[in-house]
């Protein structure tokens, strides 16, 4: 465990894992998934757009914060004295669409305070004020929600990798364990044949199932070496990286099945697109509050202050006859809003009837892991069976060989229905939304990291 944490920070410190680290051992299931949302490109990418959020965040907020301005002006002019003015001003835009002003101007001929404050009292009154603003915190929201939908994609690429070669290396040891015992035949039928009990061609049969028996071995060893590329690029790590992986199935006691209630409760709560849904129908009502606003008359106050000029008040009202474009804008958003209900609603019932389905699967994949876990135990006795009457002259070797291969087979299905569940367990997590939880990730970790 040592090892893989010194593996783990010089990778992060951008040092080559080929020439620091030349061989990582015992990596865990959970080593994987903490490995992959640390190097994999796909996190990088969704961290720096999450950089763009917070500063397009931060400008929305600036909008209602106090704006400073200096300025000064020089002016030359043939026959007249040179001129020169300087002010500063300071202006604030209140949420409810009140807007101040005072600019200090610092001149030649005497100084001068200005104040102005404006008022909307119809159009732009209001939360019409605030839309760019919620707008900017419904992004950072939806960028969080992609930056997990990344994290989840990333960790289930990453268990898909890492069980694959498991099941790899499993079949590997089958394919071992079959070779094994085709030589302890082969060798008690040659002992058979020297004394006259076998026939030779019973020998030949069993040196072409050795030899077959060979050739698969061969395949797996390829299929082992695909499915460790697959996990190094699933990970992020360097090809030249050389992985040891624990075959820790037993030890994933945290990945389980919930109910039925509790999955659609769940994925009702956490599914990415379901929560996406959610948030466009609020940028929508925003839609609407824009569209209203703009058919009101314009009614606006205005008040300014000068030290030199006194006080001037104005009343400004704009009335919008027969304007049939900003109708048509009101009419658009609220048609608009109303096909986004429908859509949500429709997403509701097709978010829970995938949750059903995928469900029911998980639970048909576990009966079929029980029924084959039976078969391998009833197709090795038959194995056994056949072995004996084989050496008792009952049947034939191609009996035997036949047997074999049905064992062999059983055990590879078995391994096969086996990653598959773990597979469709955890796909079945990330429609739940409920990936990242259940591998103790913290969305906030990954955030923290970019301030």
């Amino acid at each position: 465990m040592a090892r893989f944490v010194l593996a783990l920070l010089v990778m992060m410190l951008g040092l080559p894992i080929s020439a620091a680290v030349p061989h990582i051992k015992a990596l865990s299931a959970t080593d994987a998934v903490l490995l992959a949302v640390r190097l994999h490109p796909n996190v990088q990418h969704a961290q720096l757009d999450r950089v763009l959020d917070r500063f397009t965040l931060a400008i929305a907020n600036n909008a209602f914060m106090p704006q400073y301005q200096l300025s000064g002006v020089s002016q030359w002019a043939t026959g007249v004295k040179p001129a020169q003015s300087g002010t500063a001003s300071v202006s604030v835009k209140a949420p409810w669409g009140t807007r101040v002003s005072v600019s200090k101007t610092l001149q030649k001929d005497g100084d001068d305070t200005n104040l102005v404050v404006s008022q909307p009292m119809l159009r732009g009154l209001g939360a019409v004020n605030r839309i760019q603003l919620d707008n900017a915190q419904d992004q950072m929201t939806l960028g969080r929600l992609s930056l997990s939908d990344t994290l989840m994609s990333v960790i289930n690429r990453a268990l898909t990798s890492y069980w694959a070669l498991i099941q790899a290396e499993q079949d590997l040891k089958v394919r071992q364990l079959s070779l094994d015992q085709t030589r302890a035949i082969l060798k008690a039928y040659s002992i058979k044949v020297k004394i006259g009990q076998m026939a030779r061609a019973n020998l030949l049969q069993q040196k072409t199932a050795l030899l077959q028996g060979q050739l698969e071995y061969r395949a797996q060893l390829n299929t082992i070496q695909t499915a460790q590329h697959n996990l190094k690029v699933a990970l992020g790590l360097s090809p030249d990286a050389s992985i040891h992986i624990v075959h820790d199935l037993n030890k994933l006691k945290h990945l389980k099945l919930p109910t039925l209630d509790e999955s659609i409760r769940q994925a009702l709560a956490h599914n990415v697109g379901y929560l996406k849904h959610q948030l466009s129908m609020h940028s929508l009502a925003r839609g609407i509050l824009s569209a209203e606003d703009a058919q009101r008359w314009q009614l606006d106050a205005e008040g300014q202050w000068s030290a030199k000029h006194h006080w001037q008040t104005d009343l400004k009202l704009s009335i919008p006859i027969h304007d049939l474009t900003r109708q048509q804008q009101l009419v658009s958003a609220r048609v608009a809003y109303r096909q986004a209900q429908l859509q949500l609603e429709q997403a509701r019932r097709q978010l829970i009837s995938d949750v059903k389905i995928n469900w029911d699967h998980c639970r048909s994949q576990l009966e079929q892991i029980r029924l084959a876990q039976q078969t391998v135990k009833l197709t090795y006795k038959d194995y056994q069976l056949a072995q004996r009457a084989r050496l008792a002259g009952i049947n034939s070797t191609y009996e035997v060989i036949a047997q074999q291969e049905k064992w062999v087979e059983a055990q590879l299905q078995l391994s096969a229905l086996k990653i598959g569940y773990l597979n469709t367990l955890i796909s079945f997590h990330q429609q739940l939304g409920t990936t990242l939880s259940l591998w103790k990730i913290h969305l906030n970790h990954f955030e923290a990291r970019l301030t």
